[in-house]
């Protein structure tokens, strides 16, 4: 468990990131965000599945729901690893049931990538009350932009 016990934040241009003495500090670019944090020792398990692939009925564009554009899909979910039997699947998340999870959410059709990433968030926070993080991805390969190597991107974040 990590505990802030300060936060500060100052302007700059850099990415650096300094551990000291059971303390970490952040800093993340353009802007420092200086946590100073006491490790407490736990264990934080992440369950992940990358690149999902769907071919969807999603788009601003009557034509691109009508015609579906493909899509891929990232989800990352982090909770505390609090597994006495790591043989045991009701101690973790079933990447199976993650996985429909995003296929009912994506067979739907719909205008934006925002709101299917924010179905799936929220699919997970009712299923999983345990997570403290969910990371949601949704990719568009071919976006209506006239140009072949542009993908669009929608990432919506759960934090606890």
């Amino acid at each position: 468990m990590l505990e802030i016990t300060a936060c500060f934040l100052v302007e700059s241009s850099s990415d650096v990131v300094f551990t000291f003495n059971k303390a970490i500090l952040c800093i993340n670019s353009y802007i420092f965000h200086f946590f100073i944090c006491l490790y407490m020792g736990s264990i934080i398990q992440e369950v992940a599945l990358q690149k999902v692939r769907f071919f969807s009925p999603i788009g601003y564009y009557k034509e691109e729901r009508i015609l579906g554009n493909e899509f891929f899909v990232d989800v990352v979910v982090r909770f505390p690893f609090d597994n006495a039997n790591t043989e045991d699947l009701s101690n973790t998340i079933n990447y199976g049931e993650l996985y429909d999870l995003l296929y009912e959410v994506m067979k739907k059709e719909r205008t934006l990538l925002e709101s299917a990433a924010e179905e799936i968030l929220s699919k997970i926070q009712d299923r999983y009350s345990f997570v403290d993080e969910a990371r949601v991805s949704v990719h568009k390969t071919t976006p209506p932009f006239g140009h072949d190597h542009v993908q669009a991107m929608v990432s919506l974040c759960y934090i606890r």
